[in-house]
């Protein structure tokens, strides 16, 4: 697969809190995928104490948006574009309630401001007062921390 495409694969294990196992010779991998296979950002998503398997919470134009609730009241949203070809996301936080009935958890972010996180690039890309934009290539993905302040 394509780095792209195994970002995405590994986000979504992440999100769903799968058990991680590589399936390849950790001898011979490339940099790249000890890079993917090795991100403790993202890692840290799936082993979250909160122990909630994440979620398809809606699909917009080729971009399924997938969320997972977190410990200590934190979240991950995981874009995924699943188009050939690069998408545009515009999503906007406070047109958004989003519910996990499951486990009665609910992110509102006319109630709370995040921070949001890449977790891919390791850096802080604002917070949830302002609409997330972002261009996402084909098969790839997007994945945020949002973190109360």
């Amino acid at each position: 697969m394509s780095t792209k495409k195994d970002r995405a694969h590994f986000s979504l294990w992440c999100m769903l809190a799968a058990p991680l196992i590589a399936g390849n010779d950790v001898r011979k991998m490339s940099g790249t995928s000890k890079d993917i296979l090795t991100n403790k950002e993202v890692i840290a998503v799936d082993q979250d104490e909160a122990r909630i398997e994440g979620f398809l919470y809606k699909t917009i134009d080729s971009i399924e948006v997938y969320v997972k609730p977190l410990s200590e009241n934190n979240w991950s949203i995981c874009f995924l574009n699943r188009s050939v070809e690069t998408k545009n996301i515009n999503f906007n936080w406070q047109d958004e309630v989003i519910s996990d009935t499951i486990f009665n958890r609910s992110l509102d972010a006319k109630k709370v401001n995040y921070q949001l996180r890449n977790l891919w690039k390791n850096v802080n890309v604002g917070n949830t007062k302002d609409p997330f934009k972002k261009q996402i290539d084909s098969h790839n993905v997007v994945m945020l921390k949002l973190s109360e302040k």
